[in-house]
């Protein structure tokens, strides 16, 4: 039976890919269908995938198993210059300040420990050209007052991102500012949700950029990650130490209070700085899956994979004149989508799947889970 899979996501489309690449290549089968294939056919579509050279036996793979992703964009961002401007002088007196210790312990200062430098700018991405923009608007702002901020020295130690969008603001800030490699970010601790956020970082996760990097594909929810801040007293390399030292939290808009809460309730010194805001697109779902009169689609198992509660509100609100088809299954990137999906009007009769972990294969899982369970 052929598998239609709809991403509704911001417009990101190095990260759109990797999900259509992935998801494309699964196997998502019955128990009964399994149970009737030889052992050797059992194996993950996703491995295969990831390890695949041969792009056309791929794309025949993928042909084979009759799983279709498309991609509808529910979400767009821009800046918030206020927040912007305040991490971008923040950003500054690190740089600097590390700046001036290198100058007088030069001949002491080994590569490892060293800050880190960019060497080219973050890659620019479809959905992200206003961010981008006001990134640089505020950088070059920045720049021409930089000496202002030569004598302040800030004591922060780390920074908890969560999701991918903030840890490019911070890439492409660190870029613009170090003015060609003259100035270089100090190291610090980064306290990140998820691979996809761990990756957005770039040259600042490298394990030889000095930096420390925590939580990441360990830390699945702002929950995870909250308990690995409260039980990380002191990192390995010594540089994040609670509660005595102060942490940055850089979000969006829109998030929940778990981590600003937790820290108050855990005595450790936070400041937060909201660097973009969310806006909200009305989506145009694709034929394929929506009522029609010419395309019966209770033949085709059809999958909408919801990766935050704003793509929800979204999806919900667009669905005068565009009616989804009611076999629709719905899957949450994780916990905190999920619930924003049960409380909508989307879930009154379809059935709700969660992912493992938030990632492509997490999302492969919890299909292949719910066909498991069918017999």
């Amino acid at each position: 039976m052929p598998r239609r899979v709809l991403l509704f996501k911001d417009s990101e489309e190095g990260i759109v890919c990797k999900y259509k690449r992935s998801i494309e290549s699964a196997r998502f089968e019955t128990k009964k269908q399994q149970e009737a294939k030889p052992e050797k056919c059992l194996s993950s579509g996703l491995d295969e995938e990831l390890g695949a050279t041969d792009h056309s036996q791929l794309e025949h793979s993928t042909n084979r198993r009759s799983v279709s992703c498309v991609h509808c964009p529910v979400i767009g961002f821009g800046p918030d210059e206020q927040g912007l401007m305040e991490l971008a002088r923040l950003l500054v007196t690190l740089m600097h300040a590390e700046d001036k210790k290198l100058s007088s312990e030069e001949s002491s200062c080994n590569t490892k420990g060293a800050p880190c430098k960019l060497a080219s700018p973050p890659p620019q991405e479809p959905g992200m050209e206003k961010l981008t923009q006001g990134v640089e608007s505020v950088a070059r702002e920045i720049m021409s007052s930089a000496d202002r901020f030569l004598d302040v020295v800030k004591d922060v130690s780390g920074f908890i991102i969560t999701s991918p969008r903030a840890a490019k603001v911070i890439v492409q800030l660190v870029f613009l500012l170090s003015d060609g490699g003259s100035r270089r970010l100090r190291p610090m601790t980064w306290f990140t949700v998820g691979a996809a956020t761990t990756a957005a970082l770039g040259a600042l996760s490298a394990k030889d950029s000095g930096h420390y990097v925590v939580g990441g594909a360990q830390a699945g929810s702002a929950d995870a990650l909250l308990e690995i801040i409260a039980s990380n007293s002191i990192n390995q390399g010594g540089g994040f130490q609670t509660p005595k030292s102060r942490l940055v939290f850089v979000s969006g808009d829109i998030r929940r209070d778990t981590i600003a809460k937790g820290l108050v309730e855990q005595g450790i010194d936070f400041e937060e700085i909201c660097v973009y805001k969310t806006t909200l697109i009305r989506p145009l779902f694709p034929k394929e899956f929506t009522v029609t009169h010419d395309d019966d689609n209770d033949e085709i198992d059809c999958f909408g994979v919801f990766f935050s509660p704003s793509g929800v509100r979204s999806v919900e609100s667009a669905q005068t004149g565009q009616e989804l088809v009611p076999n629709l299954i719905l899957v949450a990137i994780g916990k905190t989508t999920a619930e924003a999906l049960k409380t909508s009007l989307l879930s009154s009769t379809r059935t709700i799947l969660v992912a493992t972990k938030p990632s492509p294969e997490g999302i492969i899982h919890a299909i292949d889970n719910y066909y498991s369970s069918i017999l």
